[in-house]
């Protein structure tokens, strides 16, 4: 028995580890790919917050359905890093279980509505005139961002239901 909870112990530590590594890895990747490119200086931080918002908040301003995905986008994302965060402490008072069907709950929605920059990228893609502060990168390296994205939330994910079955396993409420 003592053997088997070693090698419990030890698969789980190890996918943990190799997770974190890859959450990090990918993260770094993400932001070396940037969904536009700003024709502004690299010191002309009001130029490029400026063309930022445009790109986030022109497509919404005639289309309430992008709207609702980018405020459940950002409030999906905001809930899953802070159950991320929490996930431990609320695992440490004894429910490990509810920590993760939070947790990995709110990946799921941040996964859903994350179309939001597809409806983005689409509607920059229609109105090609209506730019001029930024340059959108090209169709590869913005499905290459969908995927690696999707690919961090699946990492949180496996990160969460790990450390569910060593806490379930292994915790002090045992």
């Amino acid at each position: 028995m003592q053997i088997q909870s070693n090698s419990v112990a030890n698969t789980l530590s190890t996918v943990i580890f190799i997770a974190l590594i890859n959450l990090f890895i990918i993260g770094l990747v993400i932001l070396c790919l940037p969904s536009i490119k700003m024709r502004a200086s690299f010191f002309n931080l009001r130029a490029r917050i400026n063309a930022r918002k445009k790109y986030l908040l022109e497509p919404l301003k005639n289309n309430p359905t992008a709207k609702k995905y980018l405020i459940g986008y950002f409030i999906s994302s905001f809930i899953a890093a802070l159950s991320t965060g929490g996930q431990i402490f609320i695992m440490a008072n004894g429910y490990p279980v509810e920590a993760t069907i939070i947790n990995c709950t709110a990946y799921g929605f941040t996964w859903w509505f994350s179309r939001t920059s597809k409806l983005t990228r689409n509607y920059w893609e229609q109105n090609k005139s209506g730019y001029s502060e930024f340059r959108l990168s090209s169709a590869n390296v913005f499905w290459l961002k969908q995927i690696l994205l999707k690919t961090i939330l699946v990492d949180g994910m496996i990160i969460s239901i790990s450390l569910m079955t060593y806490m379930v396993c292994f915790g002090h409420n045992r």
